[in-house]
């Protein structure tokens, strides 16, 4: 039974981390390109 569980419990433990990693991934990609458009804007008019 505790086999069963622990087999069961892979798929959901799995696509959990995959989300997760998703998210983690969007939104570090959104704050670089965030960061990276804001210093280009910022030294366009500073210089």
């Amino acid at each position: 039974m505790n086999q069963e569980q622990k087999f069961f419990d892979i798929p959901k433990v799995v696509s959990f981390f995959h989300k997760g990693a998703k998210l983690i991934l969007e939104k570090l990609l959104f704050v670089f390109f965030h960061t990276e458009r804001y210093y280009i804007t910022n030294s366009t008019v500073h210089g």
